[in-house]
């Protein structure tokens, strides 16, 4: 059932990918992690519409449709502000299914423990795990999914309360070969530490 209900949301992800890429040259740096510097300085401040992140250099943006928005007169949907991929190696937008991506989310006027409960039931396993974001203790954890006896996918949810709203942080740890990321790289922790609601 769990591998029905994402294979039908991956191909809506299909259907509603829109934009990639920055614009900006100005790179967004935290001073907690001199690595999570050096990597942000590298890269490209992105703005999704309710927050701004970081793109590392080499990593591509793809943002997606808002299908729960009016659409246009000619039928086209809005850029969704609250969602995106920033994907590792990628080079076009479907590369977001055959390259490590960092998705990131915002939700409004939550708390971080409700986002994690609301979101961990989906996973066959969870455990806590220590994660620092801007030098603050996030709620973070390992989770696995089990779509087959052959198929486990590792993935680490780390949720940031940035004042009344949530930052959720799905950071694809071992999705298989070469679809791997730790959140010890500077390029995920430039991520994790550059980014912030607007």
């Amino acid at each position: 059932m769990k591998k029905n209900v994402v294979l039908c949301l991956l191909t809506v992800g299909v259907l509603a990918l829109t934009a990639c890429g920055g614009s900006s040259d100005s790179g967004k740096t935290d001073a907690s992690s001199a690595s999570s510097a050096a990597a942000a300085d590298s890269g490209e401040s992105y703005d999704v519409g309710e927050f701004t992140t970081v793109v590392p250099k080499g990593w591509m943006a793809v943002t997606q449709y808002d299908m729960m928005a009016e659409a246009d007169e000619e039928g086209n949907y809005p850029v969704d502000p609250s969602f995106i991929y920033i994907t590792k190696g990628a080079e076009e937008e479907l590369d977001i299914y055959d390259h490590p991506s960092v998705m990131i989310n915002v939700y409004k006027d939550t708390k971080a423990a409700d986002q994690a409960e609301n979101t961990l039931w989906f996973y066959d396993e969870s455990k806590e795990i220590d994660v620092t974001v801007n030098g603050e203790k996030a709620l973070a954890y390992e989770v696995v999914s089990e779509w087959s006896e052959e198929e486990t996918y590792v993935y680490d949810l780390i949720y940031v309360q940035d004042g009344s709203d949530v930052l959720q942080f799905t950071v694809q740890i071992d999705l298989g070969e070469n679809m791997k990321l730790n959140i010890t790289d500077d390029d995920v922790a430039a991520i994790l530490n550059g980014t912030s609601v607007n």
